[in-house]
């Protein structure tokens, strides 16, 4: 198993600093609040990573605890149905979109740009050559990197360093800034670029890589993924559980514990107000989230602890009980750091409670 950089091997920390020289979130795949896989394209299972396909195959990822030492989880993709022959446009891929923010020091799309290192330990059921990229927000600056996997079903520690991007247009706000990109299958219209070289053809990765997707039970799997500045790999930055948990949370947030799934039945964190409602029969709450989030988010999807399904909250009040369904709540003066929601008792000014859970995302995609 190959030895961990030195911290003073790598070679430009510049605009980074020893802290937070890591651009991805969750590299070592330890936060997963959603506790649930993801088996359909665009879908996130571990926080922050991206499940991508096209393809004929049956797919699940999720988190998983074979890991490779110094790390507790890694993000598996397992394979139940296999795809041996893939299509010239179809794809299966783990992504992390990082926003804006995070990479101005980059200075990318300026004659200022830097040099990239990624680092990652990776693990196959199918040894041989892979693809990935990283690219800008409208795939039209694209840098493809292979990799080798020597030997099934055993971790691999790998490195790659990728040069600045001088050109392109690229998003240093709240949007998605820079997409790091692994496939486990590419299919041939997607492949062309140079391994190292900067496109601007929708070429995503390079060479002729295997496809990992072939057979049933297949698996590919990474951690510990590093995206840094410098021409040298750094060791894996660890952060605090608790920043982890923040960081994610800008994205991610919801009432129940970490590690308990949305919709499950628990009353464990949920909200509750007990008050009277208004002239037109409503009642409603504060949610105050913990982390502001990235946007304004779009909308809140709701739970009620004690029903099946989880639509909606439950209210009560003197000879009545019920549900107030997602249709039916509204939600209002909502801002990135949370907002109100109200809805109908059935009847004007009397004692009344309304309790439920609450799930937001303001994911990049």
């Amino acid at each position: 198993m190959p030895a961990t950089p030195l911290l003073g091997s790598y070679g430009d920390n510049s605009g980074s600093g020893l802290n937070f020289r890591n651009k991805i979130i969750n590299g070592g795949m330890s936060l997963f609040q959603r506790q649930t896989a993801a088996t359909v394209t665009t879908s996130y299972s571990v926080d922050r990573w991206l499940f991508i396909k096209i393809n004929d195959a049956t797919e699940s990822v999720s988190q998983n605890t074979d890991a490779p030492s110094g790390f507790s989880h890694s993000l598996r993709q397992t394979i139940s149905i296999g795809d041996t022959s893939i299509g010239s446009g179809q794809y299966s891929g783990l992504v992390q979109p990082i926003e804006g923010y995070n990479i101005v020091d980059l200075a990318f799309g300026t004659s200022a740009a830097k040099s990239v290192t990624l680092s990652f330990w990776v693990r196959s059921s199918v040894p041989g050559v892979y693809t990935g990229n990283i690219g800008n927000s409208d795939g039209t600056r694209l840098c493809p990197f292979n990799y080798t996997i020597n030997n099934a079903n055993t971790w691999e520690y790998k490195t790659t360093t990728l040069p600045g991007c001088t050109d392109g247009v690229w998003n240093i706000t709240n949007g998605v800034g820079l997409y790091l990109r692994f496939y486990s299958a590419l299919g041939s219209s997607l492949l062309g670029g140079t391994a190292g070289v900067w496109n601007s053809s929708a070429f995503f990765g390079s060479g002729s890589p295997v496809n990992g997707i072939a057979s049933n039970g297949n698996i590919f799997a990474i951690t510990g993924v590093q995206l840094e500045s410098g021409t040298s790999p750094s060791p894996f930055e660890v952060v605090s559980y608790s920043n982890l948990i923040a960081q994610c949370q800008r994205y991610y947030e919801k009432s129940y514990n970490i590690d308990v799934a949305p919709l499950t039945n628990t009353p464990v964190g949920v909200l509750y107000q007990l008050g009277a409602s208004d002239s037109v029969n409503n009642i409603g709450l504060n949610i105050c989230f913990k982390v502001p989030k990235r946007i304004t988010p779009t909308g809140v999807n709701f739970a009620a602890y004690t029903q099946a399904g989880g639509d909606g909250w439950q209210y009560g009040r003197s000879g009545a009980s019920g549900t107030i369904t997602n249709a039916l709540l509204n939600l209002v003066y909502l801002g990135a750091s949370g907002g109100l929601v109200y809805g109908s008792v059935g009847a004007a000014w009397v004692p009344a409670w309304v309790s439920g859970h609450w799930v937001v995302s303001t994911e990049l995609t």
